[in-house]
């Protein structure tokens, strides 16, 4: 029988002995730096690969690695039939899982590299921190947990169940990969690309998870604090998202989301996507544009809504230290906005029947148009830069400010209420006793009707026509004025 000796590791010639570790077959091996290899059994324990002596291991069919370290610049490759155990993979070490192999009570620390191939089986992996893990087709995952700047990719094929996620890590499930019992920690991040599924996610408050458009997070499970982002396309029968939290449940499918609460993140609405009921609170923002719809959305303080490019936002009530802004042909219909809260209207974009609260604020600029407007006490609207503004009611302290070649047809000012106008147009003003209207220069008002108690100043050139003036009204002009009163 040949016998091993130090000259000769494997037996004398390489000969194959019955249910001993041959080369490429079974069994572990250890090799040098130089390729040469200067260990072999069938279960290999505490081995420990350093550049300078053992570099390199090979575990392939029935072979059995225990309590193995890889230091850096050494790798570990397990084969079809090999296992491992209680593997530590250290900075700038590598392991390979190849189809078929198996890895168990695996640690990948900082800076530490864990690759699985297709069909491989892995159970129990913990990723420290910087340590990086990346699955392929067809391998398993079970009971991971990642830890502080660890980092996971899930590709087609793997599934990876029980994911333990501590605070500052992140994963990645791409097209095909799928992620299950999956617990984010505050500051943890899930990314799902296209394609993607998770199912079974708790979300704990300052956690961050994003769907993408075509993939499906299922049973999740969010905290006060955690943010989101997705996106509601129209038409879309892949993307799916069901998500219940301390304020109710949400679901998403075939392009409409329907009761979905944002703390942070972002909800993306595109395409003929719809949005029903949705809330957004603190710093959480809502996106529609392309045809996009959201109806009866309520935004908290610091909510934000951004609608652009023939978007259309329905029933939308806005509170304290919320907005909404319209830029590139959005639309807003039906808006209330509350006190200390803002609109902007811009870039030919749309604002009808909109209630502006006390102390709020509404600004249109740059071609844009806002009909049906109602100004409460002590509201504000400033319209300026080609704008037209339309059916517009002042109430006590409310004021409007019309500048720089912007229309206002049929403005209503009530008892208190204020009207400025430079540099732009009005036409057919109702002023009501104790409301006031001021035409600074290049101002042109037309088919202006003053109350008893009512007031108006024409400052130089400025043009007040065809003006009817009851008893009582008051109107002053500065030199240089043009005042045209009706007989």
């Amino acid at each position: 029988m040949p016998i091993p000796y130090r000259f000769d590791p494997l037996g004398a010639n390489n000969a194959t002995l019955k249910n001993s570790a041959t080369p490429g077959v079974c069994g572990c091996f250890t090799y040098l730096s130089t390729g040469r290899c200067n260990r072999s059994a069938m279960v290999m324990r505490g081995v420990y690969l350093y550049r300078n002596m053992a570099a390199s291991m090979v575990v392939s069919s029935g072979g059995n690695a225990i309590e193995t370290e890889i230091n850096s610049g050494c790798r570990m490759l397990v084969y079809d039939g090999g296992s491992a155990s209680g593997v530590a993979v250290n900075s700038n070490g590598s392991v390979y899982i190849h189809s078929g192999g198996s890895a168990s009570g695996v640690a990948v620390n900082s800076n530490g590299v864990f690759y699985i191939s297709n069909g491989a089986q892995i159970t129990d992996v913990t990723l420290r921190r910087s340590g990086y893990l990346s699955a392929l087709s067809g391998a398993k995952l079970g009971n991971l947990t990642i830890s502080s700047a660890g980092y996971m990719n899930v590709y087609n094929g793997v599934s990876a169940m029980g994911v333990r996620m501590l605070p500052y890590c992140g994963m990645y499930v791409g097209n095909g990969g799928e992620a299950g019992q999956v617990d984010v920690a505050s500051g943890a991040s899930v990314f799902l690309g296209y394609g993607a599924k998770a199912s079974n996610v708790v979300l704990s408050s300052g956690a961050y998870m994003y769907v993408s458009s075509g993939a499906q997070a299922l049973a999740v499970t969010s905290a006060a604090g955690a943010v989101l982002g997705f996106v509601i396309q129209g038409g879309d029968t892949q993307t799916k998202l069901t998500i219940t939290g301390e304020d109710g449940d949400f679901y998403m499918s075939n392009g409409t989301g329907c009761g979905f609460c944002l703390a942070s993140g972002g909800i993306y609405v595109s395409y003929g996507g719809l949005a029903l009921s949705t809330t957004v609170n603190y710093s959480g923002v809502m996106y529609l544009y392309f045809g996009a719809k959201a109806s009866a959305t309520v935004l908290n303080s610091r909510g934000g809504m951004y609608v652009y490019a023939s978007g259309r936002a329905l029933y939308t009530t806005v509170h304290y230290g919320a907005s909404v802004t319209l830029d590139d042909g959005g639309i807003a219909e039906h808006t209330t906005i509350g006190s200390g809260a803002y609109i902007s209207v811009a870039d030919y974009s749309t604002a009808l029947h909109t209630v502006i609260g006390s102390n709020a604020y509404m600004y249109v600029t740059n071609g844009a148009q806002a009909t049906s407007t109602v100004l409460q006490q002590q509201a504000t609207l400033s319209a300026r830069q080609g704008c037209n503004v339309e059916h517009t009611t002042i109430g006590s302290g409310g004021n409007m400010v019309v500048s720089y070649f912007t229309t206002a047809k049929h403005t209503t000012i009530g008892s208190g209420g204020n009207m400025v106008v430079s540099s732009a147009t009005a036409v057919q003003v109702d002023v009501a006793s104790g409301a006031s209207v001021f035409l600074g220069y290049g101002a042109k008002a037309s088919n202006v009707v003053l109350s008893s108690g009512a007031y108006m100043y024409v400052s130089s050139g400025a043009q007040a026509l065809a003006v009817a003036s009851a008893a009582g009204a008051v109107v002053s002009s500065a030199g240089g004025a043009i005042i045209e009163y009706v007989e």
